[in-house]
């Protein structure tokens, strides 16, 4: 394994968290990193879990988000600009409906790489690469006879990634205080779900609200902003997912909502810049 990794020039890609000795961990290896990549997938565009694991290998596209401009004379003065976009397909009796996420750069790398792992497991099911390949093939037909194993989605139990390092993040005292503002209804001091020392109960629901956390924060992100992101049927639920947020602190300071602005303390690193 370690000769054919380095032939094809992946010792790189297979190495620390990812270090693939013997062909027969190899389905594991695989697994960790699916998992990776779909958690960057839900930290940066707030998908739900059945979005994220219903895209296909043909998933990501630009759409031009502002036209070229042209003077009077026909001559390009700004370039059109484009986006990254995701999309999935949910499938209901009778029709399709398509839904779409803006793409940041992480995103895209992330799925750049899912897709490679994707290509040697297609090769493997001998499917095709188009709009009906899951982009998270399973890996477990590398554990069976070629053409034994079925098509299917990947799994992501907790007995499987349970040695991630997204698993080994352990709570601090600065977040179970971080926690206590972001809703002041729970007594987290006393759940022993978020006891300090313990590693971070990780789901992938809390990534999405987290982002509306943020965001919101940031005062970059509108709430009909994250409502089209989040596919929310009401503004309402948008702000349900931001609740609290102008108690979070973040590098812009803190929200003054009496004030309606961001404060900065003195030694904040901005003054300096």
């Amino acid at each position: 394994m370690p000769q054919a990794l380095k032939d094809h020039d992946l010792s790189a890609v297979f190495s620390g968290e990812f270090a693939c000795a013997h062909k027969r961990h190899l389905q594991t290896v695989l697994l960790k990193m699916q998992y990776t990549l779909a958690t960057v997938v839900h930290l940066y565009t707030g998908m739900r879990d059945q979005e994220v694991m219903r895209m296909s290998y043909i998933c990501l596209s630009d759409k031009i988000a502002q036209e070229a401009v042209l003077d009077d004379e026909g001559i390009l003065r700004d370039k059109s600009q484009s986006v990254n976009i995701l999309s999935t397909t949910t499938k209901f009796s009778g029709y399709k409906k398509e839904s779409t996420w803006f793409a940041p750069d992480e995103v895209v790398k992330a799925i750049e790489i899912a897709k490679a792992i994707c290509r040697g497991l297609a090769k493997l099911y001998k499917v095709e690469l188009d709009d009906r390949c899951p982009l998270f093939l399973n890996p477990s037909i590398l554990s069976f006879t070629r053409g034994k194993a079925e098509v299917g989605v990947t799994s992501f139990s907790l007995r499987s990634t349970q040695e991630s390092t997204l698993r080994l993040i352990l709570i601090k005292d600065e977040d179970v205080k971080e926690l206590c503002q972001s809703d002041p209804s729970r007594d987290f001091h006393n759940d022993p779900e978020f006891a300090v020392g313990q590693p971070w109960p990780l789901t992938t629901h809390q990534f999405r609200r987290s982002l509306a956390f943020y965001g919101s924060s940031s005062g970059f992100l509108s709430l009909p902003t994250l409502r089209t992101q989040f596919k929310h049927m009401t503004i309402q639920m948008a702000r349900y997912y931001a609740n609290n947020y102008e108690n979070l602190r973040t590098i812009f300071g803190y929200y003054d909502e009496s004030r309606n602005e961001f404060l900065l303390p003195r030694n904040h690193f901005a003054f300096e810049y």
